[in-house]
């Protein structure tokens, strides 16, 4: 049985890339939920099944960021899922922003947040945590960009496309919102096409958003204990 989420986020994608295509921007990365490292993410039972999850899950949550950095990884078009927002697999970038991902998360899981230090850590452990976990994967530019912020560009993005974006956060209905780096807050829900949502959001109190560093700050002064306190409610 196909899944409503998935089907309804592949025509959202149909559409964007179309009118992308038609502006001439280029690559289109498709994103969305991630659960389980897997080499075959083409495999329409396992991408089901990672849908699924996120229906079933009793937390949603979303991550926001500025757009697919596909810097070395030697494509221009695809499936988000496939690059720069994996899970550890022996890539020292990836593990960072895995461990990075799983530290946001892990602050919702309890009614209390947790004390950093009473955290597992242990890769294996991150690991196994999201072959169970699914979370969602949202980049605001959808073509394929590199390490360096253009924020002109992220700007024309949500002014240009911000209604499809905000299509997709409410395909997805995320409890929680975590915006990753300086520019997305207050940024991008003082977007035209997203401001009104936002007050109708902090009116329902639902989804949540926090701010957080991106994992790329990891080592540039930031270790994971700053990196987990950086999580900063702003709705």
């Amino acid at each position: 049985m196909s899944n409503t989420t998935l089907k309804n986020l592949q025509n959202l994608f149909d559409r964007w890339e179309k009118k992308m295509n038609k502006d001439e921007f280029g690559s289109f990365f498709r994103d969305g939920i991630e659960c389980k490292h897997s080499e075959e993410y083409d495999n329409v039972q396992e991408e089901q099944e990672r849908y699924n999850k996120w229906d079933n899950a009793t937390k949603k949550i979303l991550f926001i960021a500025k757009d697919p950095n596909i810097t070395n990884w030697g494509t221009s078009n695809g499936d988000q899922t496939k690059g720069a927002s994996g899970f550890c697999d022996g890539n020292r970038r990836l593990d960072k922003y895995s461990k990075c991902r799983y530290l946001y998360i892990t602050s919702f899981l309890e009614e209390n947040k947790p004390e950093f230090d009473s955290i597992d850590m242990d890769k294996k452990h991150i690991i196994e945590f999201f072959k169970d976990f699914p979370y969602a994967w949202l980049n605001i530019k959808k073509s394929g960009g590199g390490s360096a912020r253009i924020d002109a560009e992220i700007e024309k993005h949500l002014n240009d496309y911000g209604d499809l974006l905000l299509e997709e956060i409410e395909i997805l209905k995320p409890d929680i919102i975590i915006s990753l780096g300086s520019f997305y807050s207050p940024n991008i829900f003082n977007a035209p096409k997203l401001e009104e949502k936002l007050k109708e959001w902090k009116q329902a109190g639902k989804p949540i958003l926090y701010n957080a560093y991106h994992p790329s700050a990891v080592g540039r002064g930031r270790g994971y204990k700053k990196m987990y306190e950086s999580l900063i409610k702003i709705s």
